[in-house]
């Protein structure tokens, strides 16, 4: 996103009291973060609002890198870590293989991307052990959701990591088909409740798997971000989905995985 979305997101999460609930950002979305051209700039705001935020007695939300592994490089791994902003660092590390890896991850090499995960663990040790490292793996059938098949190259990255969350294919909101069937009458979803998407743009979506911007609510760089949560394009997806009627939303109706 633009430093000026990043700014007005932050100003507006400390001058609204009614976002003090606010527990978590996810500095992540469909693409990769660290290809933001002004990433370690952006990282800095981040560190002066998360000081903004302890001048005025206000609890800052936790912090949430999600990344594919391959640009997080050694020394800008060292810059990232030193600012002691992020208290969440994620890698991508699906397959189980290191083969099953790079046919999952197109273009990304096994070899960089253990290298750099290796020296991310050793940076963070040394300069902020606070900071947790995490993995989300997609598995595919019929493997089990655990690492004890997988092949010992592969098996070593995960047991560095303080967890990994194994996971099945998702659909991404029904936009990619996955042989599931769809629960057409589904009533409610967890997405929508606990989550709003800040796009590079400015622009809202009600959700992280809204990959084609179906489900834009309003824009923060034209309207405050509680009258985008409140208003009335979010409240008719909350409306729907409590109704149990799914299938009326463009966004929603052949999603099968939330």
């Amino acid at each position: 996103m633009s430093l000026d979305v990043l700014d007005r997101l932050f100003t507006q999460l400390l001058e609204d009291e009614r976002f003090s609930q606010v527990r978590t950002i996810n500095l992540h979305n469909g693409g990769e973060t660290l290809m933001h051209p002004d990433r370690v700039e952006m990282f800095k705001r981040i560190e002066r609002f998360k000081a903004i935020f302890a001048e005025m007695g206000r609890e800052f939300p936790t912090v949430i890198l999600l990344t594919n592994g391959m640009l997080l490089r050694p020394k800008l791994a060292e810059e990232i870590i030193s600012l002691k902003v992020l208290d969440e660092i994620g890698f991508s590390l699906d397959g189980g293989s290191p083969t099953a890896f790079e046919e999952l991850r197109v273009n990304a090499k096994w070899e960089k991307f253990a290298e750099n995960v290796r020296a991310v663990v050793e940076i963070k040790n040394r300069v902020d052990p606070l900071m947790k490292t995490f993995g989300i793996s997609i598995i595919p059938k019929p493997n089990p959701l655990n690492n004890t098949w997988m092949e010992k190259d592969f098996k070593a990255i995960t047991e560095l990591l303080d967890s990994v969350e194994y996971r099945r294919l998702h659909d991404w909101g029904g936009q990619i088909d996955i042989g599931e069937e769809k629960i057409v009458n589904k009533k409610g979803c967890d997405m929508l409740m606990r989550q709003m998407v800040v796009l590079p743009n400015g622009d809202v979506t009600v959700c992280c798997n809204d990959l084609n911007s179906k489900g834009v609510v309003g824009n923060i760089l034209k309207d405050d971000l509680y009258s985008i949560y409140k208003g009335e394009p979010r409240m008719h997806y909350v409306t729907l989905l409590k109704e149990g009627r799914k299938d009326e939303l463009d966004l929603c109706r052949d999603c099968v995985s939330f």
